[in-house]
């Protein structure tokens, strides 16, 4: 699924001139073979979180991993959605061997944000959110490669009904 919503205030700060915000992206993989162990990270079995900054940070309880990625996000001409990629560098060692360990799909979603400072903390305001399994993942030393598809459900083009006399009554024929 993908949703873009931005509201008023976070597009009058996209637009100004100036802003002290920033765009981060928020990564997330569910796969139940994700396993912790010790905590180190701070991170839940299963769950995978990073965003694309040079610090950690918390979003709404949770801490995503700093590491650097980059997003390609799926095509769309209105009557199809394509897939997307997602490339991860600057993992910690660890990280990179539970990527490569993974054996079943992943559900994974991507949320770019916009964050500004407020004091010593940031404010972060949805802008986009992307849904989609994660069939396979090649990782090697320095990076890890995702192949992202979209649900079939989005991939199917509805056609609109059409109102005739027999589908509302009101409808008057010449």
């Amino acid at each position: 699924m993908i949703t873009k919503q931005i509201d008023a205030v976070t597009a009058n700060e996209l637009w100004s001139e100036t802003t002290d915000g920033h765009i981060p992206g928020l990564l997330e993989i569910y796969n139940p073979d994700i396993h912790w162990g010790d905590g180190s990270f701070e991170q839940e079995d299963m769950y995978l979180r990073v965003i694309n900054d040079t610090n950690a940070v918390r979003y709404k309880g949770k801490k995503y991993i700093p590491c650097g990625f980059s997003f390609k996000p799926p095509a769309e001409d209105g009557s199809k959605v394509g897939a997307g990629t997602i490339t991860i560098s600057n993992l910690d060692s660890r990280v990179q061997q539970m990527i490569g360990s993974i054996k079943i799909p992943s559900d994974v979603k991507v949320v770019a944000m916009f964050a500004k400072p407020n004091g010593n903390k940031y404010v972060f305001r949805e802008i986009s959110t992307w849904n989609f399994g994660m069939e396979n993942a090649n990782a090697n030393r320095s990076t890890a490669t995702f192949n992202l598809i979209v649900d079939d459900v989005y991939q199917l083009n509805v056609p609109r009904d059409t109102m005739d006399k027999n589908q509302l009554n009101s409808i008057v024929e010449d």
